[in-house]
């Protein structure tokens, strides 16, 4: 049985809808991690949904690549090497 009254879990529904992330749900209810959790569970919701901008994030080492690349393929450094000469 949830201890949630019927106003909290008509909230947690309206944020996590809006959101689709457990972890804004939480900051803006001001209601526990756990009680969403159980909540979305109950409404047969995903746990988690994937980030929007999975698998898109840049990687430091993008402007040196080709540097590397050749360092690797023509000098046949090591990584220690390879860092050394990029700093």
């Amino acid at each position: 049985m949830s201890r949630l009254n019927e106003n909290q879990k008509e909230k947690i529904r309206e944020v996590f809808q809006k959101t689709g992330s457990i972890r804004e749900t939480v900051k803006q209810t001001g209601i526990s991690r756990n009680a969403v959790r159980n909540e979305l569970r109950q409404l047969g919701r995903p746990e988690m949904v994937k980030a929007q901008n999975a698998g898109k994030r840049k990687s430091k080492l993008d402007p040196y690549n080709a540097k590397i690349a050749y360092l690797i393929q023509e000098k046949k450094l090591s990584g220690v090497r390879i860092l050394e000469e990029i700093k």
